[in-house]
């Protein structure tokens, strides 16, 4: 790219020194536009993939949770955020669009002009007979070959740019595990963890969580409760260390001082989206202890009662587990997290989308684990909370309402509304059947 520009120079110089000495002048303003439309392009491209990622998750989020929003009449209100979502995208895309043209235009109108320079110098010089014809001709002919490398950089510095983001997230997240504080400290095992006027918000958003306090004791058994985007899975990212946030203290230990590795093993997380590796029933429950012999397995196996479901532990699983029922999926995934005998778990939805049966084998599974590990529930099911210690009711990111379950169910809260509401609609299902 750089090596045409300087041949050309050496050529043309022979012809007429000005006029090759005006163009080599004038390579330099290409470059130079091309790292003020970077700054520029930065933002764009990273507000474009931002949307994209947010709208694609708010979409999945949707899709898996159709039923749900069906039963509770909330996919019209849903299927409004993802048409804003939509438009937002909409106006991003115009915009990277409307960039790429500007900065396409500007290169152009600077490579071109320059080479209009070049040539006038040189129709100059032949004016005032200082260059021969050839001269003057030559100049004119190769004028616009002086810039076509740097407008080729141009456009693949879009394609550049284009990748750089949208691969910073992954290169981010391969980062982080290796970024951790100096004075990076051990994650304290069965110690109380608490909240003190925390507050959080994802980048460019609103605050999610607005000054949130509470204390859940080593353990255990709380729940969260709330209508949806309320900060219920954002606390559960905080507590299991994906995602940091100030005022969060494990014991007597800031979670900003907890580096994510030191999670590892101590908090796990069981959702309901828990993947399922292809493979056997044993590879997938050795992925939470490589160590765990086949004894341990079939007790963790026999606690979800799984075990006499399949033909033994080297049963074939396909990916995702499509060959297992969803309860099937969320009791082998239970018991993969039983087998890491962690201080700490959190489930979040862990019963979304199972039968009956297995929602009720999974809760009283979590409800045995009461009294020997600190355990967080966040469940769309306000009945699976009855028998936790404590329930924390969030309302647009605050707590406004804690106490047992028939205590907040006997109430005139948030909690009571969306108790009843609950209770109507199953009682109408039953009904139905």
């Amino acid at each position: 790219m750089i090596a045409a520009p300087l041949t050309l120079f050496a050529a043309l110089s022979f012809f007429d020194l000005r006029a090759a000495a005006v163009l080599a002048l004038c390579v330099p303003l290409i470059p130079m536009s091309i790292m003020m439309i970077m700054r520029i392009a930065k933002k764009i491209f990273s507000k474009y993939w931002g949307d994209y990622v947010n709208m694609g998750e708010r979409f999945l989020d949707n899709l898996q949770g159709l039923t749900t929003l069906k039963v509770y009449d909330r996919d019209a209100d849903h299927h409004e955020r993802m048409n804003e979502d939509a438009q937002k995208f909409r106006r991003v895309t115009m915009r990277v669009l409307q960039m790429q043209l500007h900065s396409i235009s500007l290169m152009d109108i600077m490579a071109f002009g320059c080479a209009v320079a070049g040539s006038a110098v040189a129709i100059h010089g032949f004016a005032h007979g200082r260059v021969s014809l050839m001269a003057a001709f030559a100049v004119i002919m190769l004028a616009g070959e002086f810039f076509i490398p740097l407008r080729q950089l141009g456009s693949f510095f879009h394609v550049a740019m284009n990748g750089i983001t949208a691969s910073k997230k992954m290169f981010a997240f391969l980062d982080d595990e290796g970024d951790e504080p100096k004075d990076a400290k051990p994650f304290p095992g069965r110690a109380d963890i608490r909240f003190r006027n925390t507050r959080f918000s994802y980048v460019g958003d609103e605050e999610v969580l607005r000054g949130v306090s509470f204390t859940l004791p080593a353990k255990s058994f709380v729940a969260f409760a709330g209508k949806s985007g309320c900060g219920k899975s954002t606390i559960a990212a905080i507590i299991a260390g994906k995602l940091k946030a100030d005022g969060v203290f494990f014991g007597d230990t800031a979670g900003r001082d907890i580096p994510k590795s030191a999670f590892h093993q101590k908090v796990i997380t069981v959702s309901s989206n828990s993947y399922i590796f292809a493979g056997t029933v044993r590879k997938n429950l050795l992925m939470a202890c490589g160590a765990a012999s086949d004894a341990e397995m079939e007790r963790a196996l026999r606690t979800v009662r799984l075990f006499d479901e399949l033909d033994s532990l080297d049963h074939e699983v396909m990916e995702r587990g499509t060959n297992l029922s969803g309860g099937q999926r969320q009791r082998l995934a239970l018991a993969r997290a039983l087998l890491c005998d962690a201080d700490v778990y959190v489930f979040d939805e862990a019963t979304s989308g199972v039968d009956v049966e297995s929602e009720e084998l999974i809760m009283s599974v979590i409800a045995g684990m009461k009294g020997e590990k600190t355990v967080v529930l966040i469940s769309h099911r306000l009945y699976n909370m009855k028998d936790t210690d404590m329930i924390y009711v969030l309302e647009d990111g605050r707590v406004t309402e804690q106490g047992r379950h028939d205590k907040l169910a006997g109430g005139q809260g948030l909690y009571a509304a969306m108790f009843r509401e609950q209770e109507g609609t199953a009682g109408a299902t039953d009904e139905m059947r």
